[in-house]
């Protein structure tokens, strides 16, 4: 889907007029310097939150806390995969001939210090993962085993998920004239500062 116009984001609907996905900006870096490209987020993820939200809920979500991309089965091959892995990856998902990668850390969540940019995740808790959606909700428990490719060696490492409250603003200071808190989430990613760093 190509967004030539001036866009904000929005819904994407079928010719039912159920939505199928949002439309929504993404900030990422591009040779070094800051960008932001649109991508749509399946309509489904909200399946994750929706439950508690209907409920009255706070709900309880957690982060893998990094960004990610994909890499094709080929060019995973040129990192060191396995042609056994290569062949499970292929038979357990024959639509997406491709494996998740690490392309950038947050700062200040866990996977700053298991993971490395260019980490090619095989498999989280033994099960084959080649969506970023299988990712986000494995995402969703406190520990995560995984499989990664790192330097053409396959290692397993146990992940701590990153808590999200998504609660808003808890504490603020007024002085001369400033209004001084805690970056959100969003804004600490994009900015690269630990999110608790105040």
């Amino acid at each position: 889907l190509n967004d030539t116009a001036p866009s904000s984001g929005g819904v994407l609907a079928d010719e039912t007029g159920s939505v199928r996905a949002f439309w929504t900006s993404y900030p990422t870096r591009q040779d070094g310097e800051r960008a932001s490209l649109f991508r749509g987020i399946p309509a489904s993820i909200l399946d994750i939150v929706l439950p508690d939200l209907v409920a009255g809920r706070q709900p309880q979500y957690r982060t893998f806390g990094a960004e990610l991309s994909t890499v094709n089965i080929a060019d995973a091959r040129d990192l060191g995969l396995s042609e056994l892995r290569a062949q499970a990856i292929e038979q357990a998902d024959d639509v997406h001939r491709h494996v998740i990668s690490i392309s950038r850390l947050y700062a200040g969540v866990p996977a700053q210090d298991t993971l490395e940019e260019g980490d090619v995740i095989l498999s989280i808790d033994d099960e084959i993962v080649t969506t970023f959606e299988q990712v986000e909700r494995a995402s969703l428990r406190e520990s995560i085993a995984l499989m990664i490719l790192r330097d053409g060696e396959e290692i397993s490492l146990t992940l701590n998920t990153h808590p999200l409250e998504g609660g808003g603003i808890e504490r603020a200071v007024t002085w001369a004239g400033v209004l001084l808190h805690e970056p959100h989430f969003d804004l600490a990613v994009l900015k690269e500062i630990p999110h608790d760093s105040g």
